[in-house]
């Protein structure tokens, strides 16, 4: 399905088609640790200070 953006039509590729019956799917994603979640939100309030700024 196109999407029409500014006189421009941006079209997706196909999907590819599914690997062999035998191909092993990615992993999911591991869960993120409290640890990661403390930074992850103080990286996002020191770039919102950041953009404050300016």
């Amino acid at each position: 399905m196109g999407v029409v953006i500014n006189e421009f039509e941006v079209v997706s590729e196909n999907q590819p088609a599914e690997g062999p019956a035998g191909a092993a799917a990615a992993p999911p994603p591991e869960a993120a640790t409290p640890h990661d979640l403390e930074r992850i939100i103080q990286r996002r309030a020191e770039r919102a200070e950041r953009v404050w700024a300016h």
